[in-house]
């Protein structure tokens, strides 16, 4: 979202707001508390990775992707308190109608100012060799241009790029007609997908070529190089004409259980996917909002889906068109992320129904622990050995007794040690999901994981020392945090107005 809003676009749409019918003031309040949300939010841009470490570091651990991001200006925190403190304000399709030539929604991308942005007229692909390369989205804003594709056809056996000779920098540009280059400055990647972001295109670009020296996180020579894909861009009001926009509903469902208070302040429907934005929020002051949908560790279940009042159930959705959208927030150190917004999109609701909900199986809260314990591997460590502990801990009010270590050697070849603990029993609506463990005997935490079937967590670390020979003797481990999952299924209900 751009950070300057024209003072003639504001208010013409505050003259065509305060030009409507009688009030209804829960929609107002709503709206009211959506956007100051939201500009609360003022100049903090979240960019996935610059240009800088590896993709390992960047993405190993829990696999959240993330992207740019940034929230609305000044002028809509003026605009969501004059809503919110007037009488007369109109039903959400007529307000949206007004404010969308202001704050259009983009799926996928989220909100942008329409008439200072241009889109991709369509998503444009290329074929060379099998290998196809799409790209879904463009979003050319004033002040950064981002672009979202995804690759198909990849064989299971060209393996991408996860050596440690990888050193996380990917070369892409955008070229204009006159020829001038801009590079991607960030990225945010998983293997077949992701985003790329680059400068801000000159005001009237319409014609750009998307160049790739090779496919982002292939491994040289293993696919086909050298991409060169011609772009046609549109002004973003055309979407507003076209009515490629979906209708935005804003809602007050809510409920407050086992410590955070999860609520849906707006939605977006439209004719091929549903977007519901999701915000969590922790009431204990010591945790952290971590994950909003995830997988039920009790009972396995990890589908998050919409039901109708016809008892349709609707899955999530990821057309190529509108991509899975990708979590906007980056905790610091020493910062906890007391709240987290989220969007999922799922597919279109049909017409004929009057009320929807949201089914997630159980949200994620992390917890600092300051819990350690030191495990004895010997002078001469082998693959292959195995050996008993006896190590009780109490992290984050949970019995846990480190059982077994186990000396492995991964695919990559290196050499870990893996601890794995007895089978942790749930506390009510709680149970320990994962730990976050540091070795400084060793290189590095290289897995965490949960085994549903057993209900034991696992931790494993890489036993190399910096000089690169392999760590031998007493090994101290220190659990620094641990993942929660509150169990679900937590539930939210909002109508659907009749007219959309």
């Amino acid at each position: 979202m751009t950070r300057e809003l024209k003072k003639r676009d504001l208010h013409a749409a505050l003259t065509e707001l305060f030009a409507a019918p009688p009030p209804n003031e829960r929609f107002a309040a709503a709206l009211g508390a959506h956007l100051r949300s939201r500009a609360h939010q003022l100049g903090r841009e979240w960019v996935t990775k610059p240009q800088e470490g590896t993709w390992r570091e960047g993405f190993k651990g829990f696999g959240v992707k993330h992207r740019s991001r940034v929230f609305l200006s000044g002028a809509c925190l003026l605009l969501a308190i004059m809503v919110a403190s007037t009488v007369v304000v109109v039903g959400p399709g007529q307000v949206w109608a007004a404010l969308q030539q202001l704050i259009g929604f983009v799926p996928g991308i989220g909100f942008v100012n329409l008439r200072e942005t241009a889109l991709l007229a369509q998503p444009t692909a290329q074929i060379r060799d099998g290998i196809t390369l799409v790209v879904d989205e463009v979003v050319a804003e004033r002040d950064q241009t981002q672009l979202h594709y995804h690759i198909e056809g990849v064989p299971s056996d060209l393996a991408w790029h996860m050596g440690p000779e990888y050193t996380g920098e990917e070369e892409a540009w955008l070229i204009t007609e006159e020829g001038y280059r801009y590079p991607v400055g960030s990225v945010s990647m998983s293997e077949n997908e992701g985003y790329l972001g680059f400068p801000a295109l000159p005001k009237g670009i319409f014609l750009v070529t998307l160049e790739l020296p090779r496919l982002p996180l292939a491994r040289p020579g293993a696919l086909p190089q050298n991409w060169r894909i011609p772009l046609r861009l549109e002004p973003g009001m055309a979407r507003v004409a076209a009515e490629k926009l979906p209708t935005i509903v804003y809602t007050d469902a809510a409920l407050v259980r086992s410590g955070v208070r999860i609520s849906i302040p707006v939605v977006a429907i439209g004719k091929e996917v549903t977007a519901v934005t999701l915000v969590g929020e922790v009431l204990n002051r010591k945790w952290s909002m971590f994950k909003l949908d995830s997988a039920n560790p009790v009972t396995g279940e990890y589908e998050t889906y919409l039901t109708d009042d016809q008892g349709r159930h609707y899955r999530r959705s990821y057309p190529a068109a509108v991509p899975a959208p990708m979590e906007p927030q980056e905790i610091r150190p020493g910062e906890r992320l007391t709240q987290l917004t989220e969007t999922f999109t799922f597919q279109p609701l049909t017409a004929d129904l009057e009320e929807v909900t949201l089914h997630i199986p159980a949200v994620d809260v992390k917890v600092p622990t300051e819990v350690s314990f030191e495990v004895d591997i010997g002078e001469n460590p082998q693959v292959g050995d195995v050996f008993p502990l006896d190590i009780p801990l109490k992290v984050a009010d949970f019995n846990v007794r480190f059982e077994r270590g186990e000396i492995q050697r991964d695919q990559e070849g290196r050499i870990l040690l893996r601890l794995t603990t007895a089978p942790v029993e749930p506390q009510g609506d709680k149970q320990l999901s994962q730990l976050e463990a540091s070795a400084p005997g060793s290189c590095c935490l290289v897995e965490t994981g949960f085994e549903v079937e057993t209900q034991r967590l696992s931790v494993s670390f890489e036993l190399r020392n910096d000089d690169g020979s392999l760590s031998t003797g007493p090994q101290t481990v220190f659990i620094n945090h641990a993942v929660v999952t509150l169990l679900g299924p937590f539930e939210l209900i909002w109508p659907i107005p009749s007219a959309r």
